[in-house]
C-alpha cells in the first residue's frame, strides 16, 4: 500500500538505471512504467512437476501506468480506482527460461470529472533466456476515451479540449552477456532494440516514429556499469523529418 511501480507488462522491473540493461527506456515506457498511489497485491504458485510457475499481479491506483510527466498519481477527479493486473506464466529448465504475460487496465480517467470516461489499456510479452543470450519484447495498445469536460489547466492555462488517445507500440530487444571473471571486468553485454510506435489524438494527425538502439555495457567489479548507445529515430509518417539521432553514454554506481 503507498506509491508503488505498475505491474503492467515487464519494463517497470527495469526502470533503475542499474537494473536496466541500456540507457533509454523504450518508446512505449511512458505508458506502462509510472508509479501511481493505491494499493497491489502479488500472488506466485511454483509448479515443480513442470518447471514452473504462474503468477498474478493486480492493483487499484489514483492513476493508470503512465508517467508523472503525462499524469500526475497524486489525486483521481472521480475517486474511482483505476484496474490493473498481470498474469505470468514461467518455465525455468536448466538452461533455458521461458516468460509469458499478458496485462490489462481499465478504469475512469483520473484528469476527467465523469467517471464514465474511461481509459483502457491492454498488453503482452515474452522473454526467453539461454546460453547468454537473452530475448525479450512488450506490445501495449492503449485508448483515452474523449472527455466530457474541459481539459486540465496548465503553465499555458485552460486547455479547451480534453481530447481522445490512441497508442500502439511494440519492442523487442536481444542481448547477449559474456562472464569474464577477471578482477576488474565481470561482464560485457552487447544489446540492441528495435521499436516502434503509432499515436494519435482524437482530431489530430496521427505520428508513427521508429527507433533503433544499438549498444555495449560494460560492469565493472561489483560496483559501477559503463553504458553507450546509438539511437536512430526515424519518423515514419505524421511528422516531419529531422535529423535527431543521438549517441549517449552512462556510468552508474552502485552501493
Amino acid at each position: 500500500v503507498g506509491k508503488f511501480d505498475s505491474v503492467f507488462g515487464i519494463e517497470y522491473l527495469q526502470v533503475e538505471s542499474n537494473l536496466r540493461t541500456g540507457i533509454t527506456p523504450s518508446l512505449i515506457a511512458r505508458y506502462t512504467t509510472g508509479q501511481s498511489i493505491g494499493a497491489k497485491l502479488f500472488y506466485r504458485q511454483q509448479i515443480p512437476a513442470l518447471w514452473s510457475a504462474i503468477s498474478l499481479n493486480v492493483a487499484g491506483t489514483n492513476s493508470g501506468n503512465r508517467i508523472e510527466s503525462l499524469v500526475g498519481p497524486d489525486a483521481s477527479l472521480t475517486g474511482v480506482p483505476v484496474m490493473t493486473a498481470r498474469l505470468g506464466y514461467e518455465l525455468n529448465l536448466p538452461g533455458i527460461q521461458i516468460k509469458l504475460g499478458g496485462s490489462g487496465l481499465y478504469g475512469a480517467r483520473n484528469d476527467q470529472n465523469d467517471s464514465s470516461v474511461h481509459q483502457k489499456s491492454l498488453g503482452g510479452d515474452a522473454q526467453i533466456s539461454v546460453a547468454g543470450f537473452s530475448l525479450a519484447g512488450e506490445y501495449v495498445r492503449l485508448v483515452d476515451e474523449p472527455g466530457t469536460g474541459p481539459g486540465k489547466t496548465t503553465g499555458a492555462g485552460q486547455q479547451a479540449l480534453a481530447s481522445g488517445l490512441q497508442v500502439s507500440g511494440y519492442y523487442g530487444t536481444l542481448a547477449y552477456g559474456l562472464a569474464t571473471h577477471w578482477s576488474s571486468l565481470n561482464k560485457v553485454t552487447v544489446y540492441g532494440r528495435i521499436e516502434r510506435r503509432h499515436a494519435q489524438f482524437e482530431g489530430f494527425t496521427p505520428i508513427l516514429v521508429q527507433r533503433i538502439t544499438p549498444g555495449l555495457r560494460l560492469d565493472l567489479w561489483n560496483c559501477l556499469a559503463v553504458k553507450g548507445e546509438y539511437l536512430v529515430n526515424r519518423e515514419v509518417s505524421g511528422a516531419p523529418t529531422v535529423s535527431n539521432n543521438v549517441l549517449t553514454f552512462s556510468s552508474v554506481f552502485s552501493w
